[in-house]
């Protein structure tokens, strides 16, 4: 078994999410509890765009770890993508941000900050971008991002503006191909 878990992993590194998945499916025949198996399954079907099967088989991984902040994110992430299942994302990212002990997952911050962003909730956006620029400073996109939301904010104000044209610089500063 710990042969087929290094070639999952080591083909899903490869994005051959195929392969990786052929892989995990074996690891989870012969242990349907595997939930590191069953997440990582989850993943390749996420990376393949099989939305649904992912689903499914983030909530049997959930089920199996109902703690576990990352199962929530991905599965929020799934969810963020059907404009009628957006607020039941949102709870699972506040959820996710919950369960985050180390409060080191800036990724949550981020995923509910583009979530609220859908639901036009530009303040609370801001406001977990600020968290999750305050864990990963050096995420060209978390500014980059930051920077359109102010833009958003209504009403404008000139330190709003200012702010998103500092957010923005930063951004371009930390990673021109990415702001």
């Amino acid at each position: 078994t710990k042969a087929k878990v290094a070639l999952a992993n080591a083909y899903f590194q490869l994005n051959d999410f195929e392969k990786s998945m052929a892989q995990w499916k074996t690891v989870i025949q012969r242990n349907p509890t595997d939930v590191t198996a069953v997440y990582n399954m989850g993943l390749c079907q996420m990376s393949l765009g099989c939305n649904e099967d992912a689903r499914s088989t983030f909530e049997r991984a959930l089920q199996l770890c109902p703690q576990e902040p990352r199962i929530l994110n991905n599965l929020a992430e799934i969810l963020r993508l059907d404009e009628t299942k957006i607020f039941e994302a949102i709870q699972m990212y506040q959820k996710a941000i919950e369960l985050d002990k180390n409060k080191e997952m800036s990724e949550l911050h981020y995923n509910l900050s583009i979530a609220l962003k859908q639901t036009r909730q530009f303040q609370q956006a801001a406001s977990h971008l600020r968290d999750a620029i305050k864990i990963d400073p050096r995420n060209a996109i978390y500014h980059h991002q930051m920077s359109i939301i102010l833009s958003l904010i209504e009403p404008q104000t000139p330190e709003n503006l200012a702010n998103s044209r500092t957010f923005m610089q930063t951004a371009c500063e930390l990673d021109p191909l990415k702001a």
